[in-house]
């Protein structure tokens, strides 16, 4: 199982101001971090959701905390970074379509000629750029985990909504899409 997942639900969220399906989570199984009507919300395991709002309010099961001026520019940080992942999450899953319809395209074009040379490399120049997108993705859940670790430490009611782990970014990384 991959450390860290990372899905969209391409009719969802594509296109759609609330980004509805995408999610980052922990692990297959464990807490989530998604996006639900313009909020980031976290639902670690056994607790209620936190919400960050895209102007930096945070709420715990449906009550909002109050946040000074600098809590609520980290979790302004934290809502941008989350959206980053995941709006690089859903570039690579349009771009893993487009391969798999270029690289069927290529089959049936140069099995027609008779040529299939060019298919590998077709296939290979295009899952070279889906491992630098994956690369590029990895650095952003670093990111995003620091700005998750500053809330927490300054803000003790976010500290169990603190799912992503120290070696988030480098289980990424070594990861499968990285081979």
């Amino acid at each position: 199982m991959v450390p860290i997942t990372l899905t969209a639900f391409a009719l969802a969220a594509c296109g759609h101001p609330s980004w509805s399906g995408a999610q980052i989570g922990a692990d297959g199984d464990g807490p989530a971090i998604r996006l639900q009507n313009g909020d980031v919300v976290i639902a670690p395991n056994a607790r209620p959701e936190a919400r960050v709002s895209a102007q930096g309010a945070l709420s715990i099961g449906g009550k909002a905390v109050v946040v000074t001026p600098t809590q609520r520019a980290q979790l302004l940080a934290y809502h941008r970074d989350a959206f980053a992942v995941l709006r690089s999450g859903l570039a690579i899953g349009k771009a893993g379509a487009t391969m798999a319809g270029s690289v069927v395209g290529s089959v049936i074009g140069h099995l027609a000629d008779g040529d299939t040379r060019n298919i590998q490399y077709t296939a290979d120049q295009q899952a070279d750029r889906i491992r630098q997108q994956a690369a590029a993705l990895c650095g952003q859940l670093e990111v995003l985990r620091q700005a998750q670790d500053a809330v927490a430490a300054d803000l003790p009611a976010f500290a169990p909504y603190a799912v992503l782990k120290p070696d988030a970014a480098r289980d990424c990384r070594s990861a499968p899409h990285h081979g």
